[in-house]
């Protein structure tokens, strides 16, 4: 069982390696850089982008509820001070 699970986070992995090398235009979920996307202004954040060969292309923005919306910012928000904390 151990063995299926660490094959599948390779293979989990490995997509947006492979979605780079090739210019496959694939979207995935990634840490993007956010500025204004979702509201959400100078953060990295996990959103679902378009990557091809020379990496992010396009952050896509899915609608959102307005409680998917409150607690995404909720989140980035946690974030942020966080950051502030630690002083990054």
């Amino acid at each position: 069982m151990q063995s299926c699970r660490i094959i599948a986070v390779s293979l989990l992995l490995s997509c947006p390696i492979i979605g780079t090398a090739k210019d496959k235009k694939k979207i995935v979920p990634c840490a993007a850089y956010l500025d204004g996307e979702y509201g959400i202004h100078g953060l990295f954040v996990g959103v679902p982008c378009k990557l091809g060969a020379h990496g992010i292309e396009q952050i896509i923005e899915i609608k959102l509820t307005p409680e998917e919306q409150a607690a995404l910012k909720k989140s980035a928000d946690s974030v942020k001070e966080l950051v502030g904390v630690i002083g990054v």
